[in-house]
């Protein structure tokens, strides 16, 4: 045998066994580019890791990623982004009507937790599922409902588009400020005059806050809750879907240009050319 095949050999075996190492943990053997075991994995609140020179492995430790609740679980955004429009806002809609549910059990059952702010955000979130609900049944019937938050707007439409009793929604907690100010025999200014800025921001454009005195129960909120999400699915169950608008026929017609530019070999013709008077 050469000795320079002797010597390669050698110093082959010899560079294995330098970048080769052993995971602490199973005892796997992992090369020098392996800086983490396939089989264990990183080690708990590492973001990231690498390899030096000298084949030592440097962790990046985050302290968000210690003692994680539900490690391993997340969510993406694929398989809702393929849905409809009008499948998208009504999923979303159910969402935060299950929101204000559950936030509303946690003011009712914590004592420490019961206070305008936490009721507010209840209302709000059940503002926003509202107005989700009536706009995916908009949506599904074909109407653009999009550039309006107003839910009186809405349901306004909603009711002029499924006129059907089976479609009626239950919107109990809907009074125009016209119908407070005949009941309180006030007029009613400010924030006041729009729920969704009242619970949202508390405050009008001004920095004025409200000039009344609201209440909120926990426990008749999670009753009125329960009974929406279960007639929001009845009723989404009900609409029908409109068709999709009939695609125009095509209508294009060359130009007798084109047309003459054209050919059946798909190429544009040599243009002639002109005959000089040198032309014999």
């Amino acid at each position: 045998m050469p000795s320079y095949r002797v010597r390669e050999t050698i110093c082959w075996q010899t560079e294995n066994k330098m970048i080769e190492r052993t995971c602490p943990e199973c005892g796997v053997i992992l090369g020098l580019r392996d800086a983490v075991c396939l089989r264990c994995g990183p080690p708990r609140g590492v973001s990231a890791w690498s390899v030096d020179e000298k084949g030592n492995v440097v962790y990046v430790f985050d302290p968000l990623l210690l003692n994680v609740r539900w490690p391993g679980v997340s969510v993406s955004s694929t398989t809702f982004n393929s849905l409809p429009l009008d499948q998208q806002l009504f999923s979303r809609a159910m969402a935060f009507v299950g929101a204000a549910g559950a936030m509303c059990e946690r003011v009712g059952e914590a004592p420490e937790e019961r206070d305008w702010p936490s009721a507010s955000v209840c209302y709000y979130l059940l503002h926003l599922a509202t107005e989700l609900f009536l706009k995916a049944c908009l949506q599904r019937r074909g109407v653009c409902a999009t550039g309006t938050h107003s839910i009186s707007r809405l349901l306004k439409r909603y009711r002029e588009i499924l006129p059907d009793r089976k479609y009626n929604v239950p919107i109990r907690w809907l009074f125009r400020p016209e119908e407070v100010g005949e009941v309180l025999r006030t007029e009613v200014k400010g924030v006041d005059r729009t729920p969704d800025q009242l619970f949202r921001y508390g405050v009008d454009n001004a920095g004025a806050g409200s000039g009344r005195t609201h209440v909120f129960h926990p426990g008749i909120f999670l009753n009125s809750v329960q009974d929406l999400s279960k007639r929001w699915q009845a009723i989404w169950s009900l609409v029908p879907s409109s068709p999709p608008p009939p695609v125009p026929p095509n209508t294009y017609q060359p130009s007798p240009r084109q047309e003459r530019r054209s050919s059946p070999s798909g190429r544009r013709p040599k243009p002639k050319r002109r005959k000089s008077k040198h032309d014999r």
